[in-house]
């Protein structure tokens, strides 16, 4: 049974050439289905992040929040 997370991850990196930092924030849903660990949709979220963000794969996370996506 598929379950859906609302992730928000906040990365920072070094600018190249050493002018200060680069940070930027992503959130979504994903969607989860079999036995995906917390620490795999980590991994999973941070490589998807940096890329969204245009960050090295090696920036830093500075804020990282899931839960299961309820109704309020």
């Amino acid at each position: 049974m598929a379950r859906e997370y609302h992730w928000v991850m906040t990365v920072q990196w070094p600018n190249p050439g050493g002018g200060g930092f680069g940070l930027g924030t992503a959130e979504g849903v994903m969607t989860v289905s079999g036995d995906l660990t917390r620490q795999g949709a980590f991994q999973a979220l941070r490589k998807s992040t940096a890329k969204e963000l245009n960050a090295p794969e090696g920036a830093q996370v500075v804020f990282f929040s899931i839960e299961r996506e309820t109704q309020l």
